[in-house]
């Protein structure tokens, strides 16, 4: 039987995902995803993290995927998408672009990267720039300063 989504019910299946609340692993998984109906992972689908392994969530928590605004690669991940929880790609879902770095301070150009980082502080309005390594601020064809 299906529950009213709290988890309270520990005999009901609140995700639907075919594993009762009092066994699933992974309370939140998405309507129509394959789950394991056994071992360490028992009702998670491919790339969802366990209940257990979530992270404390310290503030706010805008696209609600259980990773902190302050920590989310990926602020605006689809509702219901399984995340990382930790490493390079924490708040982020399968398939997912990062967001681009948050700069600091002046941005002369306003490429986005601010003038502290920015590797080419004449970028054309519009231009497209790489938001990390040795051409930080550039866009393509652009000379360093």
């Amino acid at each position: 039987p299906l529950g009213n989504g709290d988890g309270a019910d520990p005999e009901v299946d609140d995700d639907a995902d075919g594993v009762i609340n009092a066994q699933d692993l992974c309370s939140r998984t998405p309507r129509d995803a394959r789950v394991w109906l056994t071992g360490d992972w028992k009702g998670c689908a491919l790339g969802q993290t366990r209940d257990r392994d979530r992270r404390q969530i310290e503030g706010d928590d805008a696209d609600a995927d259980g990773v902190g605004d302050t920590e989310d690669l990926c602020s605006a991940t689809p509702n219901g998408a399984s995340v990382w929880a930790e490493g390079d790609w924490i708040g982020c879902a399968a398939g997912q672009f990062k967001d681009p770095p948050r700069f600091e301070g002046a941005d002369a150009d306003g490429d986005g990267v601010g003038d502290a980082e920015d590797l080419c502080s004449a970028t054309p309005e519009l231009a497209l720039v790489w938001t990390q390594g040795e051409w930080i601020g550039c866009a393509e064809g652009q000379a360093r300063d």
